[in-house]
């Protein structure tokens, strides 16, 4: 039966080939492109799911992470800010400073926290 839908070439070795031709036989499929079509979506799918469980671990991390970060002080960024040489040594920082360090800390422990469980 002729299609419409869009057509392109692939190039497989042969032991991917016979775990398409598996798949094929073992849920009972017809053709090898609808077995192909239903492990690409179910191959899609997955890698959202990841995505999606990547970034509730994340935020929730992150909220987490905010009640913690209440405990930080002015005078603690302060300090280190100081020492790497970013503030002189009679100024001072706001509390709008103060939240965007806090939240640049936060983003820097997700993206290490993340490294670390192999997600490079």
């Amino acid at each position: 039966m002729p299609t419409n839908k869009p057509r392109f070439s692939i190039a497989i070795d042969d032991d991917l080939l016979k775990a398409v031709d598996d798949y094929k036989f073992e849920n009972r499929i017809k053709s090898q492109n609808q077995a192909i079509n239903d492990l690409v979506r179910v191959g899609l799918d997955e890698l959202r799911a990841q995505k999606e469980h990547a970034i509730e671990n994340a935020s929730a991390s992150v909220e987490t992470e905010a009640e913690a970060m209440k405990e930080i002080t002015i005078d603690a960024f302060k300090d280190v800010i100081g020492r790497v040489g970013l503030l002189g040594e009679n100024q001072d920082i706001s509390n709008s400073d103060l939240n965007f360090l806090k939240a640049m800390f936060l983003a820097m422990k997700a993206h290490f926290q993340q490294r670390k469980e192999g997600g490079n």
